[in-house]
């Protein structure tokens, strides 16, 4: 940043002896923008506090027991007979 506001003081002499109105106009602005804005970087900079929130853990009662193992769901096996006990037809297939 500083090197940036020391190219443009330096813009804005050369654009005061050559007579550029406009330039010197743009190049004050862009000083204004460039020194609020280091302002308030460093007004976040002050304020700006961490919060340590620690590392999550998971409750005792939750934890899965020794040996335990997680599997996909198993399918429901489905008894021919009970489907077609409903429309009259018995037997087992």
């Amino acid at each position: 940043m500083d090197e940036l506001e020391t190219d443009l003081d330096e813009r804005r002499k050369r654009a005061v002896s050559e007579g550029w109105l406009g330039e010197i106009e743009g190049i004050d602005r862009t000083l204004q923008c460039s020194r609020e804005k280091r302002a308030d970087a460093l007004r976040l900079t002050r304020i700006t506090r961490q919060v340590n929130l620690g590392m999550p853990t998971v409750a005792a009662s939750r934890q899965p027991e020794s040996g335990w193992i997680a599997t996909a769901p198993t399918a429901v096996a489905i008894q021919p007979t009970v489907l077609f006990a409903e429309i009259g037809v018995s037997g087992q297939f």
